[in-house]
């Protein structure tokens, strides 16, 4: 193929069997027909675009249109990467907090939407500084809804997580304790029990440094991309940077280090402190079955370890 997948997308790829073979075989044709289709200058060889890195469930490739407008080509992996669902909150957002959505194919899994700065990752802030950058960028993309508008409920997610942890969970039971397995199934049941739709937000779902992107070069705002979606409780989001950090919680006193975590961003966010606990151990704990499914072993054993040694403190 004309096109160098970064390696955690052909990994993720390969190990989906045909559907992946087959889209990593056929991408190069897909490129092809959304460039005619969408007026990208992809179809040069000379000016094939940038294939971004950074992912893992898509081939993200910048560019620019016909008129000089630059943008971002996202086709995503099916098995794995809803750009469907992206194209619906990116519309649901309208821009605030989120890129402005250009094109949606439906038929290749693709997107295209305005080009970004770069990831807060990258940036040389701290950690905390930037998880208050990503706090203050989801106070603003925290759109009220009056439905679900298709998106997937909070108490969706409490049952899949749920689902999903206890139907992995014994493949990896040497890294993943029963206690670990006890709470975060006790926790499903809490969160499920607690949604209330009259208190739920537009939720970006995995809303980290990486994918916190400078929305203009002079400014020191930020736009999300690549977002799951949901209609949820905003603590929600606060979830994904308390999986993170494994090498930090390690270091210490796990427990106390998480506790302060998450008082911090309660702080930040003026949100629940045991409703982003109890999201954040679940997002951990399935997170690290994942990654351990998808054969990411170090980094799936750390994420567990975490989960574990906070389990047995509690």
């Amino acid at each position: 193929m004309n096109y160098r997948l970064p390696k955690r997308v052909y990994q993720r790829a390969s190990k989906r069997g045909e559907v992946g073979k087959s889209w990593i075989a056929n991408l190069d044709s897909i490129v092809t027909e959304l460039a005619e289709q969408w007026q990208l200058n992809l179809l040069d060889f000379s000016n094939r675009g940038e294939v971004l890195e950074g992912g893992s469930e898509s081939l993200v490739l910048k560019t620019t249109t016909s008129d000089g407008t630059k943008v971002i080509l996202k086709i995503g992996l099916p098995s794995d990467c809803d750009c469907a669902n992206e194209a619906n909150v990116y519309r649901l957002a309208d821009g605030y907090g989120y890129p402005k959505l250009f094109k949606h194919s439906d038929e290749h899994n693709a997107i295209l939407i305005e080009e970004l700065g770069k990831p807060l990752a990258e940036s040389q802030l701290s950690y905390k500084e930037q998880i208050s950058l990503v706090c203050t960028t989801l106070k603003e993309a925290w759109i009220s809804l009056d439905n679900s508008n298709g998106l997937t409920t909070g108490e969706e997610k409490a049952i899949s997580l749920s689902k999903f942890i206890e139907s992995s969970w014994q493949a990896f039971q040497a890294f993943c304790s029963d206690s670990t397995l006890s709470l975060a199934m006790n926790y499903a049941e809490e969160r499920k029990a607690a949604y209330n739709p009259n208190k739920c937000v537009l939720v970006h779902g995995d809303a980290h440094p990486f994918n916190t992107l400078k929305a203009e070069a002079h400014t020191q705002s930020y736009k999300f991309v690549d977002p799951d979606g949901l209609f949820a409780e905003a603590e929600f989001d606060l979830a994904i940077p308390m999986r993170e950090g494994n090498a930090e919680l390690l270091a210490r006193d796990t427990l106390k280090l998480a506790q302060k975590r998450c008082e911090l961003l309660a702080s930040f966010t003026d949100t629940n402190p045991e409703a982003i606990w109890q999201w954040g151990f679940m997002e951990r704990v399935s997170t690290g079955l994942l990654l351990m499914q998808l054969g990411f072993d170090d980094e799936g054993q750390e994420t567990l370890e975490v989960a574990n040694r906070l389990s047995s403190a509690l």
